[in-house]
């Protein structure tokens, strides 16, 4: 995990966890100018991005990032972000007690209990793909880009050809558990969940924040993919954050 630090270090803190393949700078990208009153923090989650380490687990990942932060004093977060990868990442982190979130925002976070099946699946396909990306120069930046944008799309194929065979089934693997943590009641309720209305997390994600977050806020982006709200928003999302932020705010914690 290597971190990006973004904006005054005095500002509020925000953590931006980018989604599988892509890297901490398409995160600031989409906060625009909140850079410029808050401290963004933007990790590259391992082997993604600018990082050349080993993906291990999700879990690891939080790790790091919670021993990272306590380091730095700055266990006090305005907002946490997250997308995919960085949404199943930021749910473990979430879990450590120590950690103070006003407002949580995730798109696309896989809510699998537990899917073997699945994701063995699907390692098998993305290690194919993978294969193929490296043996055609240019078609994962092609097909990334036109399902991404400009965003995440460049950013997401450099990682994809480079990234080990390993990194790349640990991280299908940690996406396809979650633990459910149990989190206060008043973070709970200061939690959001987006998915497109045609991304493959949405069902099972609709399923288990009903079962196991009943307090959390959901929204259903009509027409579009796993993540691709986001992504084709680029420096607009910064809107849709804010809007975030202001209801925890406004709504003192008392949900939606």
């Amino acid at each position: 995990m290597k971190m990006q630090i973004f904006g005054q270090e005095e500002h509020p803190k925000i953590l931006a966890l980018h989604p599988m393949l892509a890297d901490g700078q398409s995160m600031v990208r989409l906060a625009g100018s909140l850079q410029e009153e808050y401290c963004i923090l933007a990790p590259d989650l391992s082997g993604q991005g600018a990082d050349t380490g080993e993906f291990e687990s999700g879990s690891k990942e939080a790790e790091a990032l919670f021993s990272w932060l306590k380091g730095k004093g700055w266990l006090e977060l305005e907002l946490v972000y997250g997308a995919s990868l960085g949404a199943a990442v930021g749910m473990r982190l979430l879990a450590e007690k120590e950690l103070s979130v006003k407002t949580v925002v995730f798109d696309g976070c896989p809510l699998f209990k537990n899917a073997p099946v699945l994701t063995l699946l699907l390692q098998r396909m993305y290690v194919k793909k993978q294969k193929k990306a490296r043996e055609i120069e240019g078609i994962a930046n092609k097909r990334m880009t036109a399902i991404y944008g400009e965003v995440f799309g460049p950013a997401m194929a450099k990682s994809f050809v480079s990234m080990s065979e390993k990194s790349l089934k640990n991280i299908v693997a940690a996406c396809g558990k979650c633990d459910f943590p149990t989190y206060p009641e008043a973070l709970e309720r200061r939690m959001f969940f987006e998915y497109g209305e045609k991304d493959f997390d949405c069902r099972m994600g609709k399923k288990n924040l009903a079962r196991y977050y009943p307090r959390a806020s959901l929204k259903i982006r009509k027409g579009y993919g796993h993540c691709q709200f986001m992504a084709e928003q680029g420096e607009r999302y910064e809107a849709v954050l804010r809007e975030y932020i202001k209801w925890e705010k406004t709504a003192g914690g008392k949900g939606s």
